[in-house]
């Protein structure tokens, strides 16, 4: 996919994290998503947008991209460093992710459409 105008929002979904909470804690759940959120935001440009929407869903607004990178490789770039262990109590905790992407325009031209699709998205 390539970005011809507008911009591309991504939906990231930590797979299965209620159940990890569940099993470290609440107190360790919180540092491993601030932990996300730092990975994120060095995976995305300085003029991207990052917000946590949900306990477990981050949303990622997608500029401009860059000469010759597509989608794909940002999706990429994203899942490979959220995949790198996280260290609870020392232990390496490994998480998975699933990533939904909207369009804008083509998908929906406004937030609600926009966030449907790509919830529609992660979830298939």
């Amino acid at each position: 996919l390539t970005q011809q105008s507008g911009f591309t929002l991504l939906i990231v979904d930590l797979d299965k994290f209620r159940q990890i909470i569940e099993g470290i804690g609440i107190p360790e759940g919180d540092e491993i998503l601030r932990t996300v959120a730092r990975r994120l935001s060095t995976s995305v440009k300085r003029n991207d947008t990052l917000a946590r929407l949900t306990a477990d869903i981050f949303g990622v607004v997608l500029q401009n991209l860059s000469h010759g990178e597509t989608i794909e490789h940002i999706v990429g770039r994203i899942l490979q460093i959220l995949r790198q262990p996280y260290f609870v109590a020392g232990s390496p905790l490994q998480l998975h992710a699933s990533i939904g992407i909207a369009l804008f325009p083509s998908d929906g031209s406004d937030a609600p459409t926009l966030l449907r699709h790509a919830e529609l998205a992660v979830d298939k």
